[in-house]
């Protein structure tokens, strides 16, 4: 069985180094967006500063090359700063199932995606362990929307008005937040005028004192590039870590990559390291780039806890569901259950979730047909999303008090 799991990351490992180049960056018809766009950064403001120079004698506009200059600038500083990073594997998805990527164990906490005016599942929720605190993305603003990183805890069977993130520092959208066990170490991706120009990926850390965060930390190459980069969680039960970038893919696809998290940040040496495979460790083309002598024993033993990690997954997957009685008990079978009125109440559950699940699916192919329809065919399903949007928020309800009321039962036994 290990021997087929690794057949298969193998393979799909090979998926994410195919030849293909960074998305088009806000100006790439010239020579200086070529070598920004392969990452040599010093060449690029050489050739940019010449350009400059020639554009001035003429007499000629130097806006776009000045904001090429910056952007050679900046990815210089990051170049220099590039991190040290394992990467043991890639897999490439679809969008739609980014998550079907991530195999942590459940000391992590649980990670799902939400619709939005902005889009299909375009928000993030992160939600700890104990499950008495999230951390979420939602949208602000009416005529121009954009995205903020809030928090909400749970009091109770209820949660409280979403309060958001202070001390960030970050003016653009902010998606996909994550935080440590420690409750201290938090990642998060964000689109700002600090960044690469798409998804980047930031560290921050929690003031538990001042109640605030810290300004937020660019985590530079490997981890970021022209492409969108988010989503990053560790399991440091496991020493695990994933983001995803979909550098290098189609639009409807992204990589998930898969790494030994660090202890503590470790820069790659630039002015002793060589330039191309520098780069090469910089944009993660190939992956090999980052592997050595000295580390292989670290990528073999933690290519052996991903399979472990995948076996667990795959067994779970198999129990019959999932219910959480109380702190010291989750029902997997219907054979777990000592009162027949709470195992009666379970089908009845188990049966709301079927019905939800399918109402989902019809929800999901309602909307895909409705972005491809023409407009005579989109006033006809207009109705009937609104329709079965309503029933999925009534259902949603009744599946979280037919689990509750099972639970209660099963607990007065």
């Amino acid at each position: 069985m290990r021997k087929q799991i690794m057949l298969v990351l193998t393979s799909l490992c090979s998926l994410c180094a195919m030849a293909q180049t960074y998305p088009t960056l806000k100006v790439d018809s010239n020579e200086v967006a070529v070598k920004l766009r392969t990452l040599q950064f010093a060449a690029a403001q050489e050739q940019v500063k010449k350009e400059i120079a020639q554009a001035k004698k003429k007499r000629q506009s130097t806006k776009l090359l000045e904001r090429q200059q910056k952007e050679a600038a900046t990815g210089l500083q990051m170049l220099k700063g590039t991190a040290q990073l394992i990467v043991i594997d890639s897999v490439v998805v679809s969008k739609s199932q980014l998550l079907s990527a991530y195999h942590f164990s459940p000391e992590v906490g649980k990670i799902w995606l939400e619709d939005s005016p902005l889009g299909k599942k375009s928000l993030a929720v992160y939600e700890t362990e104990r499950g008495n605190r999230q951390y979420r993305a939602q949208v602000t603003g009416d005529s121009i929307k954009t995205l903020q990183l809030v928090s909400v805890d749970k009091e109770g069977d209820h949660m409280t008005k979403p309060l958001e993130l202070n001390g960030l520092g970050i003016t653009g959208d902010a998606n996909y937040p994550f935080m440590m066990a420690d409750g201290v170490t938090f990642y998060f991706a964000a689109k700002t005028d600090g960044g690469l120009g798409h998804y980047d990926l930031y560290i921050t850390r929690y003031d538990i004192d001042a109640n605030r965060f810290y300004k937020a930390e660019n985590l530079g190459f490997p981890y970021n590039s022209y492409a969108n980069d988010y989503l990053l969680v560790i399991d440091e039960v496991n020493n695990i870590g994933w983001f995803a970038s979909d550098r290098y893919q189609p639009t409807d696809k992204v990589c998930v990559y898969t790494f030994i998290p660090a202890t503590s940040r470790h820069t790659i040496d630039y002015e002793h390291a060589d330039a191309a495979l520098l780069r090469q460790q910089a944009s993660l083309r190939p992956l090999k780039s980052t592997w050595t002598e000295d580390n292989a024993s670290l990528r073999s033993a933690a290519q052996k806890r991903l399979a472990q990690l995948h076996s667990a997954e795959t067994q779970q997957k198999q129990n019959d569901f999932e219910l959480v009685i109380n702190d010291q008990r989750t029902y997997t079978s219907l054979a777990d259950f000592k009162s027949p009125e709470a195992k009666q109440l379970c089908q009845q559950w188990l049966q709301k979730q079927r019905n939800l699940e399918t109402l989902h699916q019809q929800l999901d192919g309602l909307r895909d047909e409705y972005a491809t329809a023409n407009r005579t065919r989109q006033r006809a399903l207009t109705q009937q999303i609104l329709d079965l949007e309503h029933r999925v928020e009534e259902l949603t309800d009744e599946v979280a008090i037919a689990a509750k009321n099972t639970r209660n039962k099963e607990l007065s036994k």
